[in-house]
């Protein structure tokens, strides 16, 4: 990536109002993926989203508002709050342009609301949406073309001295990181338990079969040492996962430092679009061959396989449901096979016509957990992960997006990620439990699940 080089004055008008929100268009040179490449010690929130497939993405840099979730909370408790937030009046830019963005919240919330942070996420706490006092916003000039905009927006209460004082800050940090590239070497510290997942796997299958209950979902978590460096961890999965949706939430620490939670999810939760809800059934999963011939008999395995039909309609089955008690219209479309670097799920679109006055937040909180990432029933599968799983899933697993000021967005689920500071990452994956589970196919497809992110990390197994 090449250095900013430019002066942000001539960009922000210093004479517009600070009490509205004031938008200006960047100039064609400016790359917002340059943003990513900094020093991770900036003292300040840095959140970021993107969907590469779409020439879409979001990075905000400080706090302006934050709106936070309390134990138990409901998420769309936030909703009303957010949007009075952004209702403030926008000045828009003087360019011509075909195309215009809204003031915009981002953010993410706890897999469980009702238990308590462990104190590898207690930064994070119970769930938030932010203001960022600045915002990039990368989109489509039109839906007609390729060109793309981008669109700075500094929110009320921000001088344009602090916006301009903020850029130059990660201008300066930009060119002084634009050196090393390489990859530091990890080491995996804690790695998976074989025989407690083995254990597990087999318990929870024997309670299917019993029938206590249709499904869980068992998660894992493992720890790299190292010397990480976020840009380039982010640089690596977008290289590799560019279909995915990419994030990255930086938090500051007290104590020195930043921890960063960060991945390539395949999966959406919700978005929101005017009267259109999309949603996203995406269960059952077998790895990649080594050539075409071994790929598609893999994928002829997966579409033919009784245990991962049953799972993945599961997950259609409890969306659907979940999405008529908000809406009449939902339309399940064919099933059809994701094909991602390393793995390949089958996945099916849900969309559905939204009601006057629905609510994104509503859709997230009606929605989260699907059974992809905790099984069914939901509050019997609560239970078993909460025997299953010693450690805090924290935010994996969980909603992470963004809301405009005209109620549009989306959020993704939180999966093939991790939450990273300098010196240390943790991990996550997890598999669907169903009666036909077989604990060394869990064991090796959870494995292939913690891939993408060992691979961006440098991480090794044994320090070999």
């Amino acid at each position: 990536m090449s250095v900013i080089t430019m002066n942000f004055s001539d960009v922000i008008n210093s004479s517009a109002s600070e009490d509205c929100f004031r938008q200006y268009v960047m100039p064609d040179t400016f790359n917002i993926e340059t943003l990513l490449d900094r020093e991770d010690h900036i003292d300040s929130h840095f959140l970021y989203f993107e969907k590469a497939s779409e020439s879409f993405a979001l990075c905000g840099i400080g706090i302006s508002k934050i709106f936070e979730l309390g134990c138990g909370e409901e998420i769309s408790s936030l909703d009303h709050r957010v949007r009075k937030a952004l209702s403030v009046t926008v000045v828009r830019p003087t360019q011509e342009v075909s195309t215009i963005t809204e003031p915009t919240v981002l953010g993410g919330f706890r897999f469980n609301k009702n238990t308590e942070p462990d104190e590898v996420w207690e930064d994070f706490g119970y769930g938030h949406m932010i203001l960022p006092k600045i915002l990039f916003t990368k989109c489509l000039l039109n839906q007609d073309s390729d060109e793309t905009v981008t669109f700075l927006t500094v929110s009320p209460g921000v001088s344009s001295f602090e916006a301009i004082s903020i850029l130059t800050q990660f201008q300066k940090s930009h060119a002084s990181s634009c050196g090393d590239k390489s990859k530091s070497m990890a080491v995996v510290k804690t790695d998976v338990d074989d025989d407690a997942w083995r254990s597990s796997v087999n318990a929870i299958s024997k309670g299917v079969r019993k029938n206590q209950y249709r499904k869980a979902v068992l998660a894992t978590r493992k720890t790299l040492t190292g010397k990480f460096k976020v840009a380039s961890v982010l640089e690596s999965l977008r290289s590799s996962y560019p279909e995915c949706f990419l994030f990255c939430f930086s938090i500051p620490r007290n104590e020195g430092g930043v921890l960063s939670f960060i991945g390539a999810t395949p999966e959406l939760l919700v978005s929101l679009d005017g009267e259109s809800i999309k949603s996203l059934a995406l269960a059952g999963s077998i790895g990649r061959g080594a050539d075409r011939p071994a790929d598609t008999e893999k994928a002829l395995t997966l579409t033919r396989s009784h245990k991962d039909i049953a799972e993945h309609d599961e997950v259609i089955l409890e969306i659907s449901n979940r999405l008529r008690s908000l809406t009449d219209s939902v339309t399940v479309e064919q099933t059809r096979l994701r094909r991602l670097n390393n793995i390949q799920h089958l996945s099916t679109a849900i969309t559905a016509q939204a009601q006057t006055g629905s609510s994104l937040l509503k859709l997230v909180e009606v929605l989260h957990p699907t059974p992809a990432v905790c099984g069914a029933p939901r509050e019997i599968a609560w239970g078993v992960i909460g025997e299953h799983e010693q450690f805090d899933r924290g935010w994996y697993a969980a909603p992470i997006g963004w809301m405009d000021s005209k109620g549009r967005g989306e959020f993704a689920v939180a999966l093939r990620s991790a939450l990273v500071e300098e010196a240390r990452a943790w991990l996550f994956a997890g598999n669907g439990i169903v009666g036909q589970s077989k604990p060394d196919i869990e064991l090796h497809e959870v494995n292939l699940k913690f891939k993408p992110l060992t691979d961006a990390l440098g991480g090794t197994r044994d320090g070999h």
